[in-house]
């Protein structure tokens, strides 16, 4: 089974006008199942990220065929900014990539991920994640 990990989110280019920076969570879906949101709540996992900065993740994701990571600005007074997204495919764990979130909306980010060595002895439980709250 395929596993990658979300090393960061860097930003190119906010969504937000003014000196605001926009507030970073991810939704992700694996093979076309739950939907699931990170970090887990309702808050963002990077404050007032602005262009030249990286949110460092450090998310690792378990997939079959296919998946799907959507980025959003959590905005308190307003709906939330969609960010973009990006589809990862099986051959997308064999080696580490950047991809852009091709939002043609708001801010522009890229998604820097990496393969994850399967341990021996059928133990493939993912490893925590560590990117919440803070930079």
């Amino acid at each position: 089974m395929p596993k990658i990990r979300l090393t960061k989110v860097h930003c190119l280019a906010t969504g937000e006008t003014g000196k605001n920076g926009d507030d970073l969570y991810i939704r992700y879906r694996a093979d076309s199942g739950l939907e699931q949101r990170f970090p887990t709540g309702t808050g963002s996992g990077m404050s007032n990220i602005k262009a030249g900065e990286d949110w460092n993740v450090d998310l690792v994701i378990s997939y079959r065929t296919a998946l799907r990571i959507d980025l959003y600005d959590n905005d308190t007074t307003s709906a939330n900014d969609y960010l973009g997204y990006h589809n990862y495919n099986e051959a997308d764990a064999e080696a580490p990539h950047v991809y852009n979130t091709n939002s043609d909306r708001d801010g522009q980010y890229e998604f820097y991920t990496e393969p994850v060595a399967t341990r021996g002895g059928g133990d493939e439980r993912d490893a925590p994640p560590r990117g919440g709250p803070g930079r």
